[in-house]
């Protein structure tokens, strides 16, 4: 069994909603609107696998990693 972890870059929007400019400052009392996700780039990419221990289960990871720099995915207006 294998493991995939893979690091990156975004570029991100948080957007809230607030009563008074006051509030807004203070972070008190927000309502949450929306994340947008922009520009998702792939730097890295990192698969381990799992050594089995001597009674059958998998624990310990052994790394092997390969470079990602060229691997770009673009995601604009995502909303989660």
């Amino acid at each position: 069994m294998f493991k995939k972890v893979r690091f990156g870059n975004v570029d991100f929007q948080y957007v809230e909603t607030y009563d008074t400019e006051e509030n807004a400052m203070k972070e008190q009392n927000g309502s949450f609107v929306e994340v947008k996700l922009g520009a998702v780039k792939i730097n890295k990419t990192l698969i381990t696998k799992l050594k089995e221990k001597s009674d059958g289960s998998e624990n310990s990871f052994a790394e092997a990693e390969r470079s990602a720099t060229k691997e770009t995915h673009k995601v604009s207006g995502v909303k989660i």
